[in-house]
């Protein structure tokens, strides 16, 4: 009885696993879940800062019709801390979530972009991506002057009002990558060898290859992510403008998301590719000299893979030492035969 007893608490323990691993996926397929059911209404988050002139102003750009669309919402302060956001800081940001027509990836409008100086439509669809969303259309607008680093956790605010469960993995690294996106444009913008458009397209690369990296048996080192960010970089031509600094910050990103728990989320590589691809047909010639249908998902793979002849003479040793097995057994048996 003690084999079966050992093999069911084998099997007990292995469920338990596979449902923690799988709670993730779970958590974030909720949020696309939620959007389709509660979103045929936009709903919309007015930033903690604003004062009541400056809601009116927000509501106007927004688009809001009271009449037709339920009550606004006013932004929570300390639901910004698990941003990572400072929960005194500027908090102008408001924004219009809603579901789209048809599923395409996620859409991003700011209205006031005179106001938003920091962050960019396709830098707020990457980072919301890495939130968890697949199809939603989203408006930003600030009456006041301000960074949008804090329009992401508007988004989220709404969608865990309305039911969605974000795990604060997600919402970390969303922030973080935004934040280095940012931080990486405002540095870069005015070189001749950098382009936004490359930036973004660049960064999603990254996050396939380390989200289908980290599913292989190797362990993978910072050398190996270091390699990685490297060759994406000279990919997209974007070698000459990034610091070094900045290629460390992206090696340690890269890192951070390949230990996640989003590689269980199954939709999420589907999400980058589709944007990808929607950010490289908006980006006119911008990728003509550029492969981008390389393989992507196998960049960190190859590291686990071992070069040829070092294959090769592995192979003849273990022929080698099958033979001389062979060779001393059938001698053993002829002596024991000869007796």
């Amino acid at each position: 009885m003690k084999p079966v007893r050992k093999f069911i608490g084998i099997f007990i323990a292995s469920w338990f696993a596979l449902l923690a691993s799988s709670s993730t996926a779970f958590a974030n397929s909720s949020i696309q879940k939620v959007i389709d059911q509660k979103y045929k209404q936009p709903d919309y988050v007015i930033g903690s800062s604003l004062n009541e002139f400056e809601v009116e102003q927000t509501l106007s750009l927004l688009m809001y019709n009271e009449e037709q669309e339920k009550e606004w919402k006013t932004m929570n302060p300390s639901a910004y801390t698990s941003f990572r956001i400072d929960e005194n800081g500027d908090h102008s940001s408001s924004v219009k979530l809603q579901k789209q027509a048809k599923k395409a990836p996620v859409s991003v409008h700011i209205v006031t972009p005179q106001n938003i100086t920091e962050v960019t439509a396709d830098m707020h669809r990457n980072a919301l991506t890495t939130l968890g969303l697949e199809h939603a259309d989203i408006t930003i607008a600030s009456p006041t002057e301000a960074s949008g680093l804090s329009a992401i956790a508007a988004v989220s605010y709404s969608l865990e009002q309305n039911g969605s469960t974000i795990s604060d993995e997600n919402k970390i690294l969303a922030q973080e990558e935004l934040s280095l996106l940012a931080a990486i444009y405002k540095e870069n913008a005015r070189k001749n060898n950098f382009h936004e458009d490359k930036l973004n397209v660049a960064v999603i690369d990254l996050k396939i290859a380390a989200l289908k990296g980290s599913n292989q048996d190797k362990k993978l080192e910072k050398k190996d992510f270091q390699k990685l960010v490297t060759r994406i970089l000279e990919t997209y031509q974007l070698n000459g403008a990034i610091t070094d600094k900045q290629t460390k910050q992206l090696v340690d990103f890269t890192s951070k998301l390949a230990n996640s728990k989003l590689n269980s989320d199954k939709n999420l590589v589907k999400s980058f590719k589709a944007l990808k691809q929607d950010i490289i047909e908006k980006a006119g010639d911008s990728f003509n000299t550029i492969d981008t249908k390389h393989d992507t998902e196998s960049l960190l793979k190859e590291s686990n893979n071992l070069p040829l002849y070092p294959m090769i003479g592995l192979g003849l040793l273990i022929l080698l030492g099958i033979g001389l097995m062979s060779y001393h057994v059938h001698r053993h048996q002829t002596k024991r035969n000869k007796l």
